[in-house]
């Protein structure tokens, strides 16, 4: 017998929603990370700063692809870790790092857009 995270009502098998809150209890996506240790957490999203650094490094230079799977890592990593503690214990610092690991992929990928794109900026005439 489970728990509903939201209300903590003891719910049933064969209930697919909370009777009290109508939180839903088959996800269409159903992963739920394992990770145990806050630790770990803090890894991750410090890998997912590190990485979105990197995208910003390697978008500006000729290296674009290779910035923009820094990119994809960067928020794989921090969407791990969002995931991972919600609702579980108080990691403001996790989240913290792993909203920053989030905005540095972001910007790594607006900067490979923006210093890979082909379009003239100056001295176009009509």
């Amino acid at each position: 017998m489970d728990k509903c995270p939201f209300c903590h009502l003891n719910l049933r098998d064969t209930d697919n929603f909370c009777p009290l809150c109508g939180y839903p209890q088959v996800l269409a996506l159903p992963y739920k990370p394992v990770i145990k240790s806050k630790g770990t957490y803090v890894l991750l999203a410090i890998l997912s700063i590190l990485l979105g650094t990197f995208s910003f490094i390697f978008s500006y230079a000729s290296l674009n692809l290779l910035g923009l799977l820094f990119v994809v890592f960067s928020l794989v990593f921090a969407g791990i870790c969002l995931e991972g503690i919600a609702h579980k214990f108080n990691g403001t610092l996790i989240k913290y790092l792993a909203i920053t690991g989030l905005v540095l992929g972001m910007f790594g990928y607006l900067f490979s857009i923006f210093f890979n794109s082909h379009v003239p900026t100056s001295g176009y005439t009509m």
